[in-house]
């Protein structure tokens, strides 16, 4: 049986780490085979992230690049499994389908994890699964047994970051982004929950982390407020270390605290509820809060989902989350920590 595999995504954080749990399932049931995450977008973050994790190799093919077409060839050349989830809404990429496609010319089993009915070709195995009750990362036994192998039930991971000890002062890490303003959390509102987690925690230092074009939002919540510093996009490995040795991690439903989760430490996810098979179910040490009784999503990207706010529409589940709520899993989860 051959030992080349490729998982097709985006770029995104999220998927990366699907893929990363798909390669250290595949390298547990398969000793030997090799899962390259095939990035169709470039991503220096996402490669640094990747580059961490010993089962799994790393590989950018945007179709605008001319040297992506001629890895086309190196791929049609030798058999390869091939897997990916299909958007949730719109079709799946064209460029998707023809590497899928070349890389199972000579061999292989092509898997498309999916959640509409769409017909796939017969030479397609399909994993269809319900984005209101399924966790994404639960298919990966399935991808791994349509390939021909056996696979072992196994969470979420990731390899213990390589940190310097820690000696300052206790900290509690917040991420308020998550990539649209729909998904984040309103200036107003993340300043009002430091406000009383300063008051909760007196002892801590506060970090938030953002990415570029989120600094200038990041650095008006925390003006002000004592013992608070921003980092702005910290490489791979830096992010790894904040999350591993602070605290907690308070943070909305992102690529961020799905990190978090897989390196298990305590964290209060602020969750939007318009696809819930994306939040970190997977590990019962993270306290999930959301809206619900507020919540006009369907699970699947549709319903009335949104409150207006002046700078944009904001996920209802999210956006009504009541501080006093999030207080309350940071002290549950807080007392346990230290």
């Amino acid at each position: 049986m051959h030992k080349e595999y490729i998982f097709i995504f985006g770029g995104a954080i999220g998927d990366a780490l699907l893929g990363i749990h798909l390669g250290q399932t595949l390298a547990a049931a398969a000793p030997g085979s090799r899962l390259t995450l095939l990035s169709t977008r470039k991503s220096s973050f996402t490669k640094q992230l990747v580059d961490l994790v010993p089962e799994v190799a790393y590989r950018e093919m945007p179709k605008d690049r001319i040297g992506s077409w001629l890895a086309l060839l190196g791929l049609a050349l030798s058999p390869h499994g091939v897997a990916y989830l299909e958007p949730f809404r719109d079709a799946t990429p064209l460029w998707w389908r023809i590497i899928a496609r070349a890389a199972t010319l000579v061999g292989g089993v092509e898997v498309r994890c999916q959640m509409r009915d769409i017909p796939a070709p017969a030479r397609v195995r399909v994993i269809r699964y319900d984005s209101k009750t399924d966790n994404l990362f639960s298919m990966i036994e399935g991808v791994v047994g349509a390939w021909g192998y056996e696979a072992q039930h196994a969470q979420p991971s990731l390899p213990a970051p390589a940190c310097t000890p820690y000696q300052g002062r206790p900290y509690i890490l917040f991420h308020f982004f998550a990539g649209t303003y729909r998904r984040s959390i309103p200036v107003d509102h993340a300043r009002d929950l430091l406000t009383a987690a300063r008051r909760e925690y007196p002892q801590h230092e506060f970090i938030l982390t953002c990415a570029h074009n989120e600094a200038a939002a990041a650095r008006r919540i925390a003006e002000g407020m004592v013992d608070t510093q921003v980092e702005v996009s910290p490489p791979a490995s830096t992010l790894l270390c904040l999350l591993a040795q602070a605290s907690m991690v308070v943070g909305v439903a992102s690529g961020v605290t799905h990190i978090a989760a897989h390196l298990r430490a305590p964290s209060v996810v602020l969750c939007n509820l318009s696809d819930p098979c994306w939040l970190p179910t997977y590990n019962p040490e993270v306290v999930l809060l959301a809206a619900r009784e507020e919540c006009g999503c369907n699970g699947d990207k549709t319903g009335e989902c949104n409150v207006e706010t002046p700078e944009g529409g904001v996920y209802r589940c999210l956006y009504f989350i009541k501080t006093s709520d999030i207080i309350s899993g940071m002290r549950g989860l807080l007392s346990v920590a230290v």
